[in-house]
């Protein structure tokens, strides 16, 4: 009999991209979604889990005119790739690799990408969607340690996104 997985809670992003994430985690407060470092889109929520050493946050922007007609989740996700290298270049950051992935039946783009916070190493998977002009963004981090258990967290994640 296959184990059934635990759902702890349910998110979405502009009532549009809901996803679950798995028993463990809590959702973070408005004062320390606050202290986090953050791109041009600041976390709309953000979840932790203290036993997977995980932070997942999510964010939303509405697309203007002329981004809506130009770009898509990759170029997108080549620009905020550009915004996250620079701020964490002190720290190491090396990316990995470039991806294109579904996401509930929406094509998205991402990358992968390791750095050092306070003598940690860590990894992270940074996701953008583009559904009805507006770009859905997801990040995920945790240990490189767990590495495993971290991207088969994220996997899980991201299966379990739908949209409206």
């Amino acid at each position: 009999m296959a184990e059934k997985k635990i759902i702890m809670g349910e998110l979405n992003l502009n009532n549009t991209m809901f996803l679950s994430y798995p028993e463990g985690f809590r959702e973070l407060t408005r004062e320390e979604i606050g202290q986090m470092n953050t791109t041009d889109s600041p976390p709309v929520w953000a979840i932790s889990d203290d036993e997977r050493h995980m932070i997942v946050n999510g964010a939303y922007r509405q697309a203007s005119g002329f981004q809506a007609f130009m770009l898509n989740a990759k170029d997108v996700a080549t620009e905020m790739e550009k915004q996250i290298a620079r701020p964490m270049k002190p720290f190491g950051y090396k990316r990995d690799k470039f991806f294109v992935r579904d996401a509930g039946g929406v094509q998205g783009a991402g990358f992968s990408y390791t750095y050092t916070a306070q003598g940690i190493d860590m990894c992270g998977e940074s996701y953008v969607f583009e559904h009805n002009k507006v770009f859905y963004y997801l990040y995920f981090y945790y240990r490189k340690e767990l590495i495993e258990t971290g991207r088969a967290t994220a996997e899980e994640i991201l299966q379990s996104i739908s949209w409206q």
